[in-house]
């Protein structure tokens, strides 16, 4: 998809900006907003100047919650062009849903006198007696659009205490509030409101400054004021939406200026040594005298942040990824101008080099094995053609599984060791095990490279998903391309529903990071990145390369070749740079086998950089590919098989002519096919920039039976399992709330609970089914089978059964909080404290201004030492930057602390 992106980018070049402000009605081909909570469409209205751009809902457009159109749908900078918000609509009475109905929708000034005017007019929901006219006025030059709401009462009575207000609908961005930060409370009263997603800002401000509100995850109910609406008498409300490139600081500015807030200016610059790579993004908090939270700001590398405070005693911390972190304290007085300039010192690179195999080639983590216990394991290695002593086993988590060497065979032609090594006739818990092998005391690790499953399925799902373009969409040159992770958001939604839905595994069909130049260049790492976030599925991924993987582009800074090169350290092997003339391969093919399917992942590419054209030509796929492809199917005796592959960019492929029974690909970005006709040619829908989306095929026998594309939503709402307490191996009973929003059946469901070790054994309370128990760990995990039904909703608990637990150990004498393990940390460290008796403890994590963000342990806890592991997320489950943080233990009687050290 690179070349049509540079040549929109070319595009958008060569058209000429708007000379006016606009608002016009959206036709095919217009530009709207993009990003995962844009839903402008062609029939809604664009209001736009050269700084700001609004969506707002055309007649019968509604939005997530807003029933009708005429509500803001997408608001967004005009230079980012990416929506800031899900929607937002009128809230009325205090009282959600409750809003305008609006029944007509016009464009009433397209702004060629200097401001652009839209007009919905309807009733209130609950009351078709009042009647509601909300106007939208955007001005040239404008970073705001103002909103006017008139509320005309048509009873004879008055109608006291009526609650005026807004509701919004949060997915482009995070919300952020005066006086509580990034994570407000379920109640609050604050001056003004903000959001941004790191790189654009939304403000949102009347000039009353008395906001009274109500938050949830994804969902903010505003009352802005309470008033009387006599008979006949227009009364109206106004704010404004404002918008900026950067963080909250960005739009701070103009809240203050909308309250008639006297403040006083200050100017935030950072300096790094040494000099950072290209877009370091560092994260500005300002918090007032008593410690709240009040404004954020994100600063790159030469630029300065300019923000208004208003008079009294503020701190500000500066966070960078991998840098030093930074404070001050100061007073702001009414008229102020101050200035600080910090100077921060490269720590470390922000990610460490990934899992780059020395011995291991094949099974890996996207070539991985599907073995019975008692069943031969073939382990492909490379080593000196010498080495005489090799062992093997496969590890997970505290439990390992020797392995028997059976035979070793060094084949001179291809220049691999083949170990035939068999599993043990009886392996206890269906997993997957990292594959570990040791020649000549020298070892190497494959992570999640062989899945243990009893008894191979005949009848069973897999789950097909592309185009993740890691860690985010922008290329080398663009705003953010190095900090961004905005798709990995995007990618671990859908892995966390794969994880629920339990298929037999998984398949990426490429593009999977989005410059496959960046592991080295500008520390971007995104090999390591995108290899560790693989590694959080719990079932078998086969992946193939893309042309965003392997092509290259002839406008970065690594010489050609270096994407290729670097899929190889990666995910694959090194010797089809040079292949011995045993195995002549240049490309990474490969085949494997579930019940009476056979499936064939192919590499495609587009060779941007011209690498060895002699070999690979322009496109894939070469001729020897084609060979390789022909011989492979003439010689299976499967009798179904399925191709997966990137895209056929010459169109070499033909089902029908192969006689394969479905072909599954990507890179379009969009659907393609039909399900209803065999043999199955089938394009699935991206993961990236929101898309998040993966298809699911059902295999009965040698019956393949594909499904419509799903999406896990824009914030994961579509497939759910929230756990109460914490699924942390801590409690003796744990439920778990299940929330299935699709209208699919996922038959082979399976949840992990967490508990306490109990030899008495455990059991489960609703509609699941307990399959097996590991208690090899610091804790147990109960592994339970789940029909998850479509659109339902279920509880299931599992808790320790009935019995006598075992003699714990003896309890300290005191409370103790020991140093986390490993510090620092990236991207999961291991948390262990004492208590002498049983009591409440409250485990939390704090930023460096005091700040809870996560709360890792909050019940009461037995005697003696318990374990917690934290994966450096927020209560929100999102990512935290890099800094050091406050690990904090407080009992009845005792308060202690650690500094603990995440680094990205």
């Amino acid at each position: 998809m690179k070349q049509l992106i540079v040549f929109l980018a070319c595009l958008l070049v060569a058209t000429p900006a708007l000379s006016a402000t606009s608002a016009r009605w959206a036709a095919a081909g217009d530009t709207l907003l993009t990003g995962s909570a844009a839903t402008g469409q062609v029939g809604d209205i664009v209001m736009e100047n050269d700084l700001l751009r609004a969506v707002i809902g055309g007649p019968g457009h509604g939005g997530q919650s807003a029933v009708t159109g005429g509500n803001v749908l997408d608001i967004g900078t005009r230079s980012f062009g990416r929506d800031l918000i899900g929607e937002q609509y009128l809230y009325l009475e205090d009282d959600w849903p409750r809003q305008a109905l609006y029944d007509t929708v016009s464009i009433i000034d397209s702004g060629a006198g200097g401001t652009a005017r839209v007009l919905a007019t309807g009733v209130d929901s609950q009351q078709s007696s009042l009647r509601i006219e909300t106007e939208y006025r955007l001005a040239d030059g404008a970073s705001s659009l103002e909103i006017r709401t008139t509320m005309i009462n048509d009873v004879p009575a008055t109608l006291s205490n009526y609650d005026l207000g807004d509701a919004f609908y949060w997915s482009g961005a995070q919300p952020f509030l005066p006086g509580y930060g990034w994570d407000p409370p379920s109640l609050t009263s604050s001056a003004w409101l903000a959001a941004s997603d790191g790189y654009s800002a939304i403000g949102y401000a009347d000039s009353l400054g008395n906001m009274a509100g109500e938050h949830g995850g994804d969902w903010s109910d505003l009352t802005l004021t309470v008033v009387d609406l006599p008979p006949g008498v227009p009364v109206t409300y106004v704010r404004h939406l404002i918008v900026a490139e950067g963080g909250v600081g960005a739009v701070v500015k103009e809240i203050h200026e909308r309250l008639g807030t006297p403040t006083g200016t200050l100017t935030v610059e950072i300096a790094y040594t040494p000099e950072p790579y290209a877009w370091l993004m560092s994260d500005v908090l300002l918090s007032d005298g008593s410690g709240d939270p009040y404004l954020s700001m994100s600063l790159t590398e030469g630029t300065s942040g300019h923000v208004t405070l208003p008079a009294g005693d503020w701190s500000l911390v500066a966070d960078t990824p991998g840098y030093t972190d930074d404070w001050a304290a100061f007073t702001m007085n009414v008229g102020d101008s101050l200035h600080y300039a910090f100077a921060q010192t490269y720590e470390g690179p922000i990610y460490a080099t990934g899992d780059t195999l020395s011995i291991i080639q094949r099974p890996i983590l996207n070539v991985p094995a599907i073995v019975e216990p008692g069943e031969l394991l073939a382990i492909e290695c490379e080593a000196d053609p010498a080495t005489a002593e090799w062992t093997a086993t496969l590890t997970h988590g505290a439990k390992t599984i020797p392995l028997t060497l059976e035979s070793t065979l060094y084949d001179p032609a291809t220049l691999w060791w083949t170990l035939q090594a068999r599993l043990p006739a009886i392996v206890e818990i269906d997993e997957l095990y990292d594959l570990n092998v040791w020649a000549d005391g020298e070892q190497d690790r494959s992570h999640n490279a062989v899945r243990v499953v009893k008894g191979e399925p005949t009848d069973y799902y897999f789950v097909h998903f592309t185009d993740s373009h890691l860690p985010t969409h922008a290329y080398v040159g663009e705003t953010g391309e190095v900090p961004d992770s905005t798709e990995i958001l995007d990618l671990r939604a859908v892995i966390d529903d794969i994880n629920i839905i339990n298929p037999a595994f998984a398949m990426h069909t490429g593009d999977l990071v989005n410059e496959g130049e960046l592991e080295d260049y500008l520390y971007a790492r995104c090999y390591t990145r995108s290899k560790n976030l693989l590694g959080e599925l719990t079932v078998p991924v086969y992946l193939v390369g893309g042309n965003h993987d392997l092509g290259g582009w002839v406008w970065t800074a690594p010489p050609d070749g270096t994407a290729r090169r670097d899929w190889w350290r990666f995910y694959g092997w090194g010797r089809a740079n040079d292949p011995p003339p045993g195995a002549p391969a240049r490309t990474q093919d490969y085949t494997f086998t579930l019940g009476d399917v056979r499936f064939i992942g192919l590499e495609a590419y587009d060779n941007y950089d011209s690498w060895r054209e002699e070999i690979y030509g322009a496109e894939s796929f070469t001729d020897d590919q084609m060979s390789w492809l022909s011989t492979t199917l003439s010689t299976s005796s499967s009798p179904a098989h399925v191709l997966f592959y990137h895209y056929d960019f010459q169109g070499e492929l033909n089902a029908n002519a192969l006689g394969v029974d479905m072909m599954l690909y990507g890179h379009t970005h969009g659907n393609q096919g039909n399900l209803n006709n065999h043999p199955y040619v089938l394009g699935t829908a991206k993961t990236c920039d929101g898309g998040r989306s993966f298809r699911l095929t059902r295999v009965s026998g040698g019956t393949l039976d594909p499904q419509a594309t799903l999406s896990s939503g824009s914030y994961g709402e579509k497939l759910r399992a929230m756990y109460i307490p914490a699924n942390d191996g801590l409690a003796s009973s744990v439920a778990c709330q299940l929330t299935n929003n699709f209208n699919e059946r996922f038959e082979h469901g399976l949840l992990r609970f967490h508990l306490v070790h109990a030899g008495q054994g455990y059991e489960v309370d609703g509609p699941g089914t307990i399959v097996q128990v590991d208690g090899s760990g610091a804790h147990a995990v109960v592994y339970v089978a789940v029909d998850i039904q479509p659109s339902s909703q279920e509880m299931i608990t599992v808790s320790v059964g009935g019995g006598t637990p075992a003699t714990p150990p003896l309890p300290p004498e005191r409370v103790y909080l020991k140093q986390n393990h490993p510090n620092p940390f990236n991207p999961r460290t291991e948390v262990s404290f004492g208590l002498p008796s049983a009591g409440h403890a409250l485990l939390t994590v704090h930023s460096p201004d005091g700040r809870e963000v996560a709360r890792l342990i909050d019940a009461r806890c037995d005697a003696g030492e318990l374990s917690v592991s934290w994966d450096g997320r927020d209560r929100n489950g999102e990512e935290l930057a890099s800094g050091v943080y406050l690990l904090r233990l407080k009992t009845v009687d005792d308060v202690l602390s650690r500094k603990i050290h995440l680094l990205r």
